[in-house]
């Protein structure tokens, strides 16, 4: 659950959300790094070196899409800051509220009130000894998203559709893992040749 929100992010004329100033923030009353729908991509907020008076940011994703809910557009409880994959390739501007048959429902995971952790599963099994040693193929990997059968229809597995977090565990992040090894493999070896070229060096210069 997303810590509450608060502080000074308005501008002084009142009209203006300093964005890059709410998703430092953000990070700090949450403790959080990563995109609350996927947390699988980093958030971000940094100074740029070349003009100080300037930050890059995170997404800000509207949970409650600003042409429907305009009152809302900056409110604190309504801007989660996520990766540019959930908020402009996953959520769009959807509606997170079902109004069908009379009845307003909350279809998706509210990262304010509720935590993914607490609604879904994820399983890592390898099934070959290969994943250490960098050989391990496709199909010695297995990384599963999960709602479990109590939840099944529910916003966690709404939320799991909207965001298609099988597709980017099951697919993306699976194939991230599998490479891992090897990735680090290659660096340690790079590494090494790196510094007995800088120590040769230093003793050829001495």
């Amino acid at each position: 659950v997303l810590a509450e929100s608060s502080g000074d992010m308005i501008s002084s004329d009142g009209s203006k959300l300093d964005a890059a100033k709410f998703v430092e923030l953000f990070k700090g009353w949450n403790k959080a790094s990563y995109c609350p729908y996927c947390n699988a991509e980093t958030i971000y907020s940094e100074k740029l070196i070349e003009r100080p008076e300037r930050a890059t940011r995170s997404d800000l994703d509207h949970f409650f899409p600003q042409w429907q809910y305009p009152y809302f557009s900056v409110s604190p409880y309504n801007l989660i800051p996520s990766c540019t994959r959930c908020n402009s390739r996953m959520k769009h501007d959807d509606d997170p509220i079902d109004y069908a048959r009379g009845n307003p429902k909350l279809k998706l995971v509210y990262p304010y009130y509720e935590d993914f952790h607490d609604l879904l599963t994820f399983e890592f099994k390898s099934v070959s000894g290969d994943l250490l040693s960098g050989d391990a193929k496709d199909g010695d990997l297995s990384l599963t998203c999960k709602v479990p059968p109590t939840r099944s229809g529910s916003r966690a597995e709404e939320s799991v559709r909207q965001f298609c977090l099988r597709t980017v565990y099951e697919r993306i992040y699976r194939r991230e893992l599998r490479n891992l090894p090897l990735r680090m493999r290659l660096a340690a070896s790079s590494y090494a040749e790196d510094m007995a070229s800088f120590l040769d060096a230093g003793q050829n210069a001495s």
